[in-house]
């Protein structure tokens, strides 16, 4: 697992953390026991399991709100910051913010969400090993 450097202000990294909060809590409506969905469900979080679905959010979202406690910038300054993820957690951070932005209003958002998807590597077919 190896840290992902993104460069965002805190405005950024408060919609980051809505998107994946957001992303969790609709985790609970997925249907991991339907047969259908199990392998959409394993290529997206890397199981097809629900709990272990729920812990790789969930442990995106704890980092997520650590680094927005501990900022100390202004709001409108970006910085970097270090996320530790594996593949399916980048790929669920990347599912959040795009689903985030396929619901926001506004387009001063929008920009803000799409300026950290393109920071973001782009999916690799060769998914790590946890």
């Amino acid at each position: 697992m190896d840290a992902l450097p993104l460069v965002v202000n805190r405005e950024q990294l408060e919609l980051i953390y809505q998107s994946i909060s957001q992303m969790s809590a609709n985790l609970k409506n997925e249907q991991f026991s339907d047969s259908s969905k199990r392998e959409q469900n394993f290529s997206t979080y890397g199981t097809d399991e629900y709990s272990e679905a729920s812990e790789r959010a969930k442990s995106i979202e704890e980092e997520l709100k650590s680094q927005l406690q501990s900022w100390d910038h202004a709001a409108d300054h970006s910085s970097p910051i270090q996320l530790s993820l594996d593949s399916y957690q980048l790929k669920i951070l990347r599912l959040g913010i795009e689903n985030q932005m396929n619901t926001l209003n506004q387009p001063s958002k929008k920009e803000l969400l799409s300026d950290v998807i393109h920071q973001l590597p782009e999916e690799s077919l060769q998914e790590d090993a946890d």
